[in-house]
């Protein structure tokens, strides 16, 4: 098993494709209307390969879940990757500060997203 993607908030439509795409590479997708997904709880094992996040309006609330994140993730390096306008363009350096690995326009195909996100993690079990 590879391990699941979480999609958060996929108010651009690159994100369905992006699932369709994960999904075809053996990968189980969560998805999820709200950011706050990443700071659920998971079972022993069933860690996340990646997370990819919809960004749309409220910079300083996400900004601050992904800072809770990374402190909560605890080092396990999961990456955070973020698809937006270009209002997240212009906040790039702002969200990755918070703990954001990659920002990505959702004006780019799924699959320059999944070539430019590189191997995603395996989760230990």
């Amino acid at each position: 098993m590879t391990g699941s993607v979480l999609i958060a908030r996929p108010v651009w439509p690159v994100l369905k494709s992006l699932a369709e795409g994960l999904v075809s590479r053996g990968y189980f997708v969560e998805r999820s209307g709200s950011w706050d997904a990443l700071l659920d709880p998971r079972p022993a094992g069933e860690g996340l390969a990646a997370a990819f996040l919809g960004e749309y309006g409220e910079a300083d609330a996400e900004e601050e879940i992904l800072r809770r994140f990374r402190k909560e993730d605890g080092g396990k390096g999961v990456p955070v990757f973020l698809v937006g306008g270009k209002n997240a363009l212009r906040r790039e350096r702002r969200f990755r500060e918070a703990g954001a690995d990659r920002v990505f326009s959702a004006e780019l195909a799924a699959a320059d997203i999944l070539d430019r996100s590189g191997p995603l993690r395996i989760p230990a079990d």
